[in-house]
């Protein structure tokens, strides 16, 4: 059935691409920098513009939005007791993705649609993972981190950790496509998958495996509504010992070394736990007050220079959020994690909810709330997508 082209049919499909551009290039935006700023800026204002033009305002809703949007409040309020001047750099980010996710949430995607974002992430993951692997023009490897493998473009470097979760959204989207049995591209998503798993084990991104073990869980769980099939655990294990046996084969002896207990807790989280026993310590025996408040949104960095004597960032969302805002507004932030888990349990949608489990696990060895990719996650799982059948133009 053929439909007239209408502005409005040619601003939705613009608005897809360009979504689709912008989620699937996240893992690499540091590298799309240009003379004049990010890319991704300009797809970001792109997106923005023409959302406000396929948006009917009569309907603005933010839905289970609502407390995420909230806590965002509470970060910007932090500013008026903040100990320190921090230049509100974290603020102006954290505001400009949250404006932009609940704009782009009132857009309502087809399932046709959907799937064309889904291909495009996990094709471009795959793509990227090639380019890692396979290709010395691109490939760096780490001589002083146990040999992690990561990629450069034009001398700037993509952040392992960033990489590897973005491919676990990748694999847990492939995953959601062979779970519900589609035949058409079933080899080509087990393709993608395989690529992107391969590649996470390359970055060695400890804090990104467990995320996608956690989300897969999470899948298996909501998949079968509440219970995991015997079948379901049978071939879940072999896909571990296929993929133990197979890390084995391809990864150099001090990378896969990365993936042991022992080497986790000699490298103490590769200072990761020393820098949150620091802070907790400062924390703990500072003003009681900062204890119910915390020292302003944005200011770990500095809070850890002015009591520790060392700048670093906190490599974990709760313990940063704790610093920041406080016992009340860590765990109002638990709350919000924990609402928007029970929100897609009560309807049903394993994929969502592995996705926010993702974000949960990997937020305890990195800065996620900050970053894009935290808010692609927000996006992905609260996205309404009609199930109206597809039409051809």
């Amino acid at each position: 059935m053929n439909v007239m082209l209408t502005s409005s049919n040619i601003c939705k499909k613009l608005y897809v691409v360009l979504l689709a551009v912008y989620f699937a290039t996240i893992p690499i935006e540091n590298v799309l920098e240009t003379g004049h700023g990010s890319i991704h800026k300009f797809l970001g204002i792109g997106i923005l513009a023409l959302a406000v033009l396929l948006i009917d305002f009569r309907h603005f809703k933010v839905g289970g939005l609502k407390y995420i949007l909230v806590f965002v409040g509470i970060c910007g309020l932090s500013l008026f007791w903040t100990f320190k001047d921090t230049g509100n750099d974290y603020l102006r980010t954290v505001l400009f993705l949250t404006f932009f996710t609940a704009v782009v949430l009132q857009v309502n995607l087809t399932r046709s649609e959907f799937e064309f974002l889904r291909f495009s992430i996990c094709t471009v993951s795959a793509i990227l993972s090639a380019m890692m692997i396979f290709s010395k023009k691109y490939q760096v490897v780490s001589l002083v981190d146990s040999g992690r493998y990561t990629f450069g473009i034009n001398g700037t470097e993509v952040d392992n950790n960033n990489f590897c979760l973005a491919l676990a959204f990748s694999i847990l989207f492939a995953v959601d496509y062979l779970a519900k049995k589609r035949e058409r591209f079933k080899l080509y998503y087990i393709g993608l998958a395989a690529l992107s798993l391969a590649a996470m084990l390359f970055t060695g991104s400890r804090g990104g495996f467990l995320g996608l073990i956690a989300g897969l869980a999470g899948y298996m769980w909501i998949y079968g509504e509440g219970r995991i099939k015997p079948s379901t655990i049978f071939f879940c294990s072999v896909g571990v010992v296929c993929a133990y046996f197979l890390a084995i084969q391809i990864l150099p002896e001090t990378l896969l070394a990365r993936f042991t207990i022992a080497s986790v807790v000699k490298s103490g989280g590769t200072g990761r736990t020393t820098i949150w026993l620091n802070a907790l310590d400062a924390f703990w025996n500072g003003n009681p007050l900062r204890m119910i408040v915390g020292y302003g949104f944005g200011s770990f960095p500095r809070f850890l220079k002015f009591f520790c004597g060392r700048y670093k960032a906190a490599h974990n969302d709760f313990v940063q959020i704790l610093i920041e805002l406080g016992i009340g507004g860590c765990v109002y932030y638990v709350f919000c994690l924990c609402n928007a888990l029970k929100r897609m349990k009560n309807e049903r949608k394993p994929l969502n909810f592995s996705i926010v489990a993702l974000l949960i696990i990997g937020g305890i060895s990195m800065e996620l709330f900050i970053k894009k990719m935290f808010w692609m996650g927000i996006f992905l799982s609260f996205i309404k997508i009609e199930e109206v059948n597809s039409v051809e133009i």
